[in-house]
Order: structure tokens, then sequence, then C-alpha cells
């Protein structure tokens, strides 16, 4: 099957276990095809919202967009994302953001643009007032065309590392499902997975505050501050942790922070583009903490396991994994 065909299936959500499979060694094989599946997969967010409401006409590698009156607009996808993913994907997939931000400024109308970070690959996005923003893979980072100007307000998907830029005029807001961080300037890292059901956010340097309709009250978090908010059984609590493997995300790695066998299956499957189906009952207590470059998942398994003992194996292209019963 051709690689674009297989591209397609995938982002549509139409693809098989061995397609996948098949589309992952693709990936693998070459610079060249992982810099093509990060262009089409980008091309796909920037559209998405468009499906739904109707069909376009555009010629393959173009974005077509609408602004807040119903305009079309249209620009070249692949100029913008040829650019950055030629000069700069060997080390990281680094997009930078003004790219984008100058070729929307001159239709003068309120866009949005989405930056999906692939699997395998940490991807670096620079925003217009010099803040930097690390995704990890299947993180996404959104905002409209007028940040920086009126505001700077971000949404984030996933995980992020943020560096950001003070501006005391111009808070920094992400906003996430069931909670918004506002900062003036600082470094800190976010983990909001919606299917995880948790939010995250430690802070490396300066602070932060964190609101929620589901909090009583905002919490402000300073250096060395770990939030957790469990959105399920609407929880929160603040604790003191190490922050130097937060900082490793900028790095390019498989990082692994106090992480439950739950939590770490998900990871490795956003990582490997590998279904795995695990046992999440029992003890949450077994925490695993690591970092990892260009491991293969089964080194990852062999050493997951010396921490939470596990049992695991290949079955019909997925993995399946299991807590051991205690003796």
């Amino acid at each position: 099957m051709k690689s674009q065909e297989l591209i397609t299936k995938y982002l549509n959500n139409e693809a098989s276990q061995s397609e996948i499979q098949e589309l992952k060694s693709w990936i693998d094989k070459s610079e060249e095809n992982r810099n093509e599946f990060a262009l089409q997969k980008n091309s796909h967010a920037l559209l998405a919202s468009q499906i739904a409401t109707g069909k376009s006409n555009s010629e393959p590698g173009q974005i077509l967009v609408k602004n807040r009156a119903g305009k079309k607009i249209e620009t070249s996808l692949r100029k913008i994302y040829g650019i950055a993913a030629s000069v700069f994907f060997p080390v990281l997939l680094i997009v930078t953001a003004w790219l984008l931000y100058t070729q929307y400024q001159k239709a003068n109308q309120e866009i949005y643009t989405e930056f999906i970070a692939p699997p395998k690959h940490n991807s670096q996005v620079i925003l217009s007032d010099g803040t930097h923003v690390w995704l990890s893979p299947e993180s996404s980072l959104k905002y409209t065309n007028s940040y920086g100007q009126r505001d700077r307000t971000v949404e984030l998907k996933g995980e992020g590392y943020f560096e950001v830029e003070k501006n005391p005029d111009k808070p920094f807001i992400i906003e996430m499902d069931n909670a918004n961080i506002t900062v003036l300037g600082t470094s800190f890292n976010v983990e909001a997975y919606p299917e995880d059901k948790l939010i995250r956010t430690t802070i490396v340097r300066g602070s932060v505050e964190i609101a929620s309709e589901k909090l009583f009250e905002s919490m402000v978090l300073t250096p060395g501050d770990q939030f957790t908010f469990d959105m399920e059984n609407n929880n929160a609590y603040v604790e003191k942790v190490n922050t130097e493997i937060y900082r490793l995300v900028k790095d390019g790695l498989l990082l692994f922070k106090r992480n439950n066998l739950s939590e770490i299956c998900r990871k490795l499957e956003r990582w490997y583009m590998i279904p795995i189906e695990y046992d999440d009952t029992g003890d949450d207590n077994l925490l695993f903490t690591a970092k990892f470059e260009d491991e293969s998942i089964e080194t990852i398994l062999k050493i997951v396991n010396e921490t939470i003992p596990i049992n695991y194996k290949y079955i019909n292209n997925q993995i399946k994994v299991e807590k051991m019963k205690k003796q």
C-alpha cells in the first residue's frame, strides 16, 4: 500500500492494526518519511475544523480556513512546513510560529493555528513574543493570529514544557479542559491529556496561578511545586518534587515522571504508535521515573518490570501488559 494512502487512512481513523504497523515501519525508515508524516498530520489538523462544516475544494497541501465572518482564506501549507522541516527536523521538529503568523496576518482576520507533535518526536514551537513551548508526542498547541496583540492565550492538549517571556501587561494564559493557568514569566511543565482525566503542573522557575470552576479557589504555585488535579474525583493537591527531569522534555527524550502503570502504557502508545492493552487495577502506589533515548519498547518494558512487576506479550499487532500478582 502506498505511503500516502496509509497516512490518509491513519489520520481518518480507518487504518487497521497491521496498517498502523506498516505505517510506523515506513516512518522509521528515514528522516524524509518522518518529515512527510509530520507535514500531513499538521495539514490534517488544520483542516479538521472545515471537515465538520463542509467539503473543501482546495488543492492537496493547501490550508483552507474560515474567519469569523465565514470568508475562506487559503495559503500554502507545504511551503511553510517545508521550510521548518528541512532545516530543523534532524534534531527536533522545530516549528517556528512566526512563519504561520506572518502568513496569516496578511489576511487581517481572526484565524486559529494549531500545531500537533508527531509520534516519537518532541516539537518546539516559538511564539511571536519569544515564548518557547516544547510539545510531547501527540500533544497540540492552539492560538489565534491575534496572539501577542490583545492577549497571550493558548490552548493545550497533552504535555508541554513552557519558557514564557515576561510581559506584565499581557499575562500568558494556558486554557485546558476544566482549568486555566496564568503566568507572567516562568518555566514549567504541564500535562493535560483529556483521556488521562488528570492535570499536572510542575513549576521549575517563577510562579503561576491555576484556576478551575471545580476548585474552591485559585492556587499559586512556586518552584518545586507540583499540582495534580483529578478531574474525575474532583481532588487536587500540591507536593514538592525534584524538577530536574521536567526540563529534559526540551532534549527530545522519552520521559517517565513518577508515572503509574496506566500512565506508562498510554505514553508508550503515543510514542510508538502501538496499541497497548493493560490491566490498570490494583496498587497504583508503584511509580516509575526514567528517561530514554532511542530505546525499543521491549527494552523499556523490561526496565519498567524492575520497578513495577509486569508480564507483557505481543498479540495481534498489539501489546498486552498485566501486573504480576503478589504471591
